[in-house]
């Protein structure tokens, strides 16, 4: 699959790029973009990082002040949880029924 080109988040759509950077990602909160570089990274990796560059936007968009290492263990507790709970996240994400 391939890396989707943008997301919507508190009703604003975000874009993803993929850039050569010293890291892994990177947030822009004033442009609404995240940026990945995905050189020498596993899929697995690459999905990680988008989801911890998520959680950068919502910390940013929310005014959180969270620390990184926070934003870390937050991103990989909820990126493994997603992982080995895959019914319950196709659960969650089912439309509802009136």
């Amino acid at each position: 699959m391939k890396l989707p080109k943008s997301f919507r988040l508190f009703g604003k759509t975000w874009s993803v790029k993929k850039k050569k950077l010293g890291e892994s990602g990177n947030t822009c909160i004033h442009r609404a973009q995240v940026q990945i570089d995905p050189r020498d990274t596993s899929p697995g990796q690459v999905r990680a990082t988008l989801l911890h560059e998520v959680v950068h936007a919502i910390e940013g968009d929310l005014e959180l002040k969270m620390s990184e290492k926070l934003t870390s263990r937050l991103s990989v507790a909820m990126y493994g949880w997603m992982r080995d709970n895959p019914d319950v996240v196709k659960w969650l994400m089912e439309k509802e029924s009136k």
